[in-house]
């Protein structure tokens, strides 16, 4: 039998293995152990300290518990335990397979995470985020930084046909900071439209990331807003997807991550007769919303993957960049 990884890359040798059951008995903080010093970030992200896969000042390789993946974003290189091995000792993946299989690696006895000290928790006051948020600039569509910063995130159509509580809505949570050129947006919790800041995240201008600002932790807490009965409730990924359905008027409850797994979060704002519409935009946020979806707190629930013209799996914000109205999108998506 030629063994076949699940990426579909066949392998050298007839190995009779299942390679998601070998996969599963490795730690990848133990596994990086080996290879390189830790140091813990948060209580599911560590960094290497010296980065082994190349060299580079401040090492950007990092290792995440819940996904048991690595990243570096120096190279925009991850992957999972057998890819980071065979990254690091520069060997195939059919040879990764064979040193799992044969117990040739002998992973470290004791889990780097019980070794380490956890990072104390930063408590930022609600008051002190709103200082600091109100500090920047108010959107002004005139102003060209502004607007630049503006259409990355959503097109101009949406920005003047959004009806007016919409905008005002759109306009409240979101900032302009000068000195880095680039939007700041609040991330809040709320029920209706009382707004509770938890935090807010910042787009890099290199990539178009939105980052938390230092101190806060708000990857377990879910943005939404809810304002008629009438309208079934999406539930959607990042900053930016919020952003979006706020100018299209929708109900919304907004996830941070693909990893989030707070569902009592989101039955807060969710009645058993509502209805939710999961929107998935790749493979990744599939498994997420299909993870969350026997959680949701009613039985009138769909699941929707939005696609772009070359038909491959895009979000909500990208869907409605490449159409002209929101009444083509909320043809697609009721």
């Amino acid at each position: 039998m030629i063994l076949v990884d699940t990426r579909g890359v066949s392998l050298n040798k007839p190995l009779h293995v299942n390679i998601k059951d070998l996969k599963s008995k490795f730690d990848i903080l133990e596994v990086a152990q080996k290879y390189c010093e830790l140091k813990r970030v948060s209580n599911n992200d560590f960094t290497a300290v010296i980065n082994p896969l190349r060299d580079e000042k401040t090492s950007s390789l990092h290792f995440y518990i819940d996904t048991q993946k690595f990243y570096d974003y120096g190279s925009s290189e991850g992957g999972d335990v057998f890819d980071f091995i065979a990254k690091v000792e520069n060997i195939s993946l059919s040879d990764v397979i064979q040193k799992f299989s044969d117990n040739s690696f002998t992973p470290t006895v004791k889990p780097i995470r019980d070794n380490l000290q956890p990072v104390p928790v930063i408590e930022i006051s609600k008051e002190q985020l709103q200082k600091e948020f109100n500090s920047f600039e108010s959107i002004d569509i005139n102003n060209s930084k502004h607007k630049e910063e503006l259409l990355n995130v959503i097109p101009y159509w949406l920005y003047e046909t959004a009806n007016k509580e919409d905008l005002e809505l759109f306009t409240a949570l979101t900032r302009y900071d000068s000195k880095n050129n680039t939007l700041v947006t609040q991330w809040c919790k709320n029920r209706v439209l009382d707004f509770e800041i938890v935090t807010y995240k910042r787009r890099r201008l290199n990539g178009g990331k939105w980052i938390n600002r230092k101190g806060t932790h708000p990857n377990q807490t879910s943005f939404s807003r809810i304002y008629s009965e009438a309208k079934p409730i999406y539930i959607i990924e990042g900053m930016r997807d919020a952003l979006t359905a706020v100018l299209l008027g929708l109900n919304f409850i907004a996830i941070p991550t693909t990893s989030f797994k707070n569902f009592e979060d989101i039955n807060s704002v969710i009645n058993k007769d509502d209805e939710v519409i999961l929107l998935c935009e790749d493979i990744q946020g599939y498994k997420a919303m299909k993870l969350i979806e026997p959680h949701i707190n009613t039985k009138n629930v769909r699941l929707i993957c939005l696609t772009s013209s070359k038909d491959t799996k895009i979000d909500l914000s990208d869907f409605v960049m490449q159409n002209k109205s929101i009444k083509e999108v909320l043809n697609v998506i009721k």
